[in-house]
């Protein structure tokens, strides 16, 4: 489901490694970026078009609430903050998961991302995503997934941080859009994942990528990176800038008019002297050397800066206001920041929520003072439609629209704010905080628990299944707990003796106390009394990490969660193996060569498997009859569409079915063994390399062929195919 009913959007964050520029920006409808003396990363996203009417605290309010953040990261409707210490606290807006708490309950104050309590140097935040950039070069991503811009190889929606698969390290920047992602390399070069139906990914073609592909011209080179809503852009080491992606605004600034351009194309009058990007929603903004800014593409709310209006330009022009005094750039969705030299902050563009901070709600044709905040700041962030800021006092202030909560004040809904406002603090006696899908765990510092929210499954841990609006204390746990993990309806707790214990919903065993019955008070889970150095809850599911570095996982597996090597299909719930016989399961992937076999080499494969035992506890593996196997086929376009009776055929009509390799990988596209209709000695070959998924006849040809074999003679039993197996075991 998509969070949010715009789709004009995105916000872009850019994080330079240099320590004499910092800059962030945002790529299209509310994205935020940010920009500092450190290494900071920003981005911003859009916000929603809800309005009431305005919050009077003034900017004096809570100033007394000091939070270590060094910077801070605008979305369209959410805002992440990136402690001294290396973790990340996210709040606002939580439909897509984009606050990384497990959980997709809106904030009003701070959660802490799961996981991320230190290691990270950058962050930013997209349309419904966030992304981290780690202290070893690696990029983690987490929230909305439909177009695959959180790099997992999926388009699975993520409540907590995962990594971006082939960027473990060696990244120094990243930037997020409305819909996609890039990576600026410690090599120069660029990779980019998402939405790609402008070409903003810059691989030469429109097709979404579910996992980084390099930006065709540029292996080395680049310093800096900005992604807006539908188009991105690069910064070279020269000072130059180049851009590409949807272009139907002018937005990527080459004095052309044309909907898009799937490979870069230079900046008129831009090919050096800049040393900051930002991009927002369909403009583009450029800081220079002499403290200049520039901006290009679509200005109907202002956001040129140029003292114009609702004009669109395809060529840079000079932001006024300005006096060549700025440091630093933030864009939003269609408004823009500058940070001066002298720490003051102004910003031009659209004031229909006060993400200005002028103390109004009116559009600014040119950069005007945010209010009380003229010295002392920092570092900048510029979301949909909310602005943040970071003291040097590392105090967090905001402004503009607060829908979501995304300005981190409780107590206040559904405003908007024009002027600054300090940001809420957690209370100093709590260390870790986890949000569940509809309740909370505070762990304080003497290691004790305390939840509260809903407790329909007994996640609260005390005793009932009574709904508590007050923490209460989890039966059992008052000290001697090191952390907590909330999923779902469901709670884990790692003790400081290494144990693991559970309680809540447990439908899908996901408590790891060998049954399915739900639990009011905490369990321990089976074989794991102690050697556990970590742990997380998903939404059904959860995993330890040993001290030895390995890693167990129990609960619900119809996304191959658990790891182990199968996949539970929700619909039928048959146990498939994730990788053909002849592969094996390592490292979250299929390796090695997929093997081919006879029809009577396959049967006698699978019995031999079973008879030494099976494969992740499961001894009934077999061949899939051809009703089973064709559930497998997935349109290649990133939206699944499974096999069906209807004669439908792929979303769109013209990708051809595939096996879903996120799930499958490394999965050969040929034929595959399966159980004919009439009886077990009746094969038929079932390929995933041809036609339609959809056609509804018994014998087919053409779509995707499943051929009865004793319709093309005896001979086919001796022919050689792939084999996939799958248990009945539920």
């Amino acid at each position: 489901m998509q969070p949010f009913t715009w789709h004009r959007f995105l916000l872009i964050l850019i994080l330079v490694a240099s320590p004499s520029y910092l800059l962030i920006d945002d790529a299209t409808p509310g994205f935020a970026q940010e920009t500092g003396l450190q290494n900071l990363s920003q981005a911003t996203t859009f916000s929603s078009s809800k309005q009431a009417e305005p919050l009077l605290a003034s900017s004096e309010r809570s100033t007394d609430l000091l939070v270590d953040n060094q910077s801070i990261a605008a979305g369209a409707s959410h805002t992440c903050a990136l402690t001294w210490d290396g973790g990340v606290k996210c709040w606002g807006s939580n439909s897509g998961g984009q606050l990384g708490d497990g959980t997709l309950t809106d904030r009003w104050q701070h959660a802490s991302v799961t996981g991320l309590d230190s290691g990270v140097q950058a962050i930013a935040a997209g349309s419904a995503h966030t992304c981290a950039l780690t202290a070893e070069g690696g990029v983690k991503c987490w929230g909305w997934n439909a177009y695959g811009q959180l790099g997992d190889g999926t388009t699975t929606d993520r409540l907590i941080p995962v990594n971006v698969s082939g960027l473990s390290s060696d990244v120094q920047a990243i930037a997020t859009g409305n819909t996609h992602t890039c990576a600026l390399t410690v090599g120069g070069g660029i990779k980019c994942w998402g939405y790609n139906e402008f070409g903003q990914l810059g691989d030469i073609s429109t097709t979404d990528r579910w996992t980084p592909v390099d930006v065709s011209e540029f292996p080395s080179g680049i310093q800096a990176i900005a992604a807006g809503k539908s188009h991105t852009c690069a910064l070279t080491t020269g000072g130059g800038v180049k851009c590409w992606g949807r272009n139907n605004y002018g937005q990527l600034g080459d004095e052309q008019f044309d909907n898009w351009r799937l490979t870069p194309v230079d900046v008129s009058g831009l090919s050096s002297d800049v040393q900051a990007i930002g991009a927002g929603d369909s403009h583009t903004c450029a800081l220079t050397i002499d403290g200049g800014v520039k901006c290009w593409g679509y200005g109907d709310r202002n956001q040129l800066g140029d003292g114009t209006t609702g004009n669109m330009t395809w060529s840079p022009v000079d932001v006024k206001g300005l006096n060549n005094d700025v440091h630093a750039i933030a864009i939003g969705f269609t408004h823009s920041c500058a940070l001066t030299r002298h720490g003051g902050v102004k910003c031009w563009g659209d004031n229909s929520s006060g993400q200005l901070g002028d103390g109004t709600i009116t559009a600014r044709l040119t950069a005007v003072d945010v209010f009380g905040l003229s010295s002392g700041i920092r570092s900048i962030s510029a979301g949909g439609r909310h602005t943040c800021a970071m003291t040097a006092g590392s105090l967090p202030k905001c402004w503009g629209n607060n829908d979501d909560g995304q300005l981190g004040v409780s107590g206040h809904t559904f405003v908007y704010q024009p002027t600054p406002v300090s940001v809420d603090r957690l209370d100093d006696d709590i260390q870790a905080i986890v949000a569940g899908s509809d309740h909370t765990c505070a762990l304080t510092a003497v290691g004790g628990l305390k939840c509260w929210g809903s407790n329909v499954y007994g996640q609260l841990g005390d005793g009932t299944i009574t709904d508590r609006s007050e923490p209460m204390s989890v039966t059992g746990l008052d000290s001697d707990v090191q952390a907590v993990a909330a999923g779902n309806g469901h709670t884990c707790a790692l003790t400081t003796g290494g144990g693991v214990k559970c309680w809540g919903r447990n439908s899908y065993g996901q408590l790891g106390d060998g049954t399915i019955t739900d639990q009011l008070i905490p369990v321990v889970v089976d074989g794991l009394g102690s050697g556990i150095s970590a742990i997380t809850a998903g939404g059904s599911h959860t995993c330890a990490l040993t001290a030895a570095g390995g890693v167990k996982c129990w609960g619900r597996n119809h996304s191959g969660q658990l790891g182990d090597g199968t996949v539970t299909d929700v619909r039928t719930g048959l146990q498939w193996m994730r990788c053909s016989l002849g592969q094996t399961w390592q490292g979250g992937t299929c390796v090695g060569w997929a093997e081919e076999y006879t029809w009577q080499e396959a049967l006698d494969t699978a019995a031999t498997l079973n008879r030494q035992g099976g494969y992740a506890s499961y001894s009934d593996w077999r061949v899939p009859t051809k009703k089973e196997l064709l559930t497998l086929i997935y349109c290649s376009s990133g939206q699944p569409n499974i096999w069906n009776d209807t004669g439908q055929a792929c979303q769109g009509g013209y990708e051809r079915p595939t096996i879903y390799q996120p799930v499958f990988p490394n999965t050969p596209d040929s034929r595959y063994w399966s159980l004919g209709k009439t009886s077990y000695y009746t094969p038929w070959i079932v390929s995933f390399g041809s036609g339609f998924a959809g056609a509804g006849k018994e014998i087919n040809l053409d779509y995707p062929e499943a051929n009865k074999s004793a319709a093309v003679g005896i001979a086919k039993f001796k022919n050689k195919f792939h084999v996939r197996l799958v248990s009945s075991k539920r």
